[in-house]
């Protein structure tokens, strides 16, 4: 199964809702303005839902590769919290992929609310300074092969419309002042607080714990996320059991995630880092009536249980020995 094909259908394994829709549509904003050579543009893939309800889309945009390419992504105000297929950068191909969802679904703005909270992801671009024309056209698309999910709890496909945007670069126009690098400089502030949550279904993962997490930073965006699993300090059979990850630490990781420790007997660290380096972490202990017996607590019993026998065998050795000095000493 293509890599896509998997990471939509684990996302909308997660995403189940009750009502029926029919169409939406992907735009890309701003649709047309005008960048100097020297500076970035930002655009943002945004969903209209079109009065109707969605929770998931699988997301393909096309770019120029001779004329732009993309720097970086930012979900720093994405409506998507779920993200089995991380934002991809593919300057060789001229493409971004991503594929994202929303538990409960996304019904469109709220009326009254003057802010546009449909945007999916920002794309920061940057022109190439070999662009000869005066005054170059960027064509950027959302592809055929993007998909809508609709939030009717069987991960129908949205009738979906595409619209595409032409930015142009101008030669001859001030050089900008580098806004997307700028911001990012100035943030300082870390992630949101978020929750880590531990999920085990038969049909994921083959059974297996595997974590859920997101968090927001409204900022720069999330850049990525890290997980390291410590053992309990509580827990004296746990630190046996970790003897060997010594040289484990923090390694990069996606949610969902299956974690190593099966037995649940360590804390789950899940640290998030924005596109400035600022962090968030956040702890999970699993409570004790989840924590199963380890693989090492399973060898010391194997391990008693041998010494038991080795020990009855020996007194079944030397009984008669035992039982003469016994007679010929029988005060003792």
């Amino acid at each position: 199964m293509h890599k896509r094909s998997i990471a939509i259908a684990l996302l909308l394994f997660f995403i189940t809702g009750g009502n029926f829709a029919s169409a939406a549509s992907l735009y890309l904003d701003p649709e047309s303005t005008t960048f100097s050579t020297k500076d970035t543009f930002t655009v943002k893939i945004r969903l209209n839902n079109e009065s109707e309800c969605v929770n998931a889309a699988q997301v393909i945009m096309s770019y120029p590769r001779e004329k732009v390419k993309a720097i970086d992504t930012s979900r720093a105000d994405s409506i998507f919290t779920l993200w089995p297929e991380e934002p991809e950068i593919n300057n060789e191909a001229g493409e971004i992929t991503f594929a994202g969802g929303i538990p409960g679904g996304y019904c469109g703005r709220v009326p009254g609310d003057p802010g546009l909270t449909n945007n999916l992801l920002t794309v920061i671009f940057q022109p190439h300074t070999s662009i000869t024309d005066e005054e170059e056209s960027v064509a950027l698309s959302i592809t055929e092969d993007s998909s809508v999910y609709l939030h009717d709890g069987r991960g129908t496909k949205a009738n979906l419309t595409t619209f595409g945007a032409e930015p142009r670069v101008d030669k001859n126009k001030v050089e900008g002042t580098g806004q997307w690098f700028e911001m990012v400089r100035q943030d300082t502030t870390p992630p949101q607080p978020f929750t880590i949550e531990v999920v085990k279904n038969p049909g994921v993962f083959g059974g297996k714990y595997y974590i859920v997490f997101s968090a927001v930073d409204k900022e720069s965006g999330i850049d990525h996320y890290e997980v390291y699993e410590k053992e309990l300090d509580d827990d004296f059979l746990a630190r046996l059991l970790w003897f060997d990850r010594a040289k484990e630490f923090w390694q990069n990781i996606a949610s969902p995630y299956v974690i190593k420790d099966q037995s649940l007997n360590s804390i789950i660290m899940v640290k998030a880092i924005d596109k400035a380096g600022n962090e968030r972490i956040v702890s999970y202990t699993p409570p004790e009536y989840l924590r199963e017996p380890s693989n090492i607590e399973n060898y010391l019993l194997i391990a008693a249980g041998v010494l038991l026998l080795i020990l009855a065998g020996l007194g079944l050795k030397f009984r008669p020995q035992i039982m003469k000095a016994f007679k010929n000493n029988p005060n003792e």
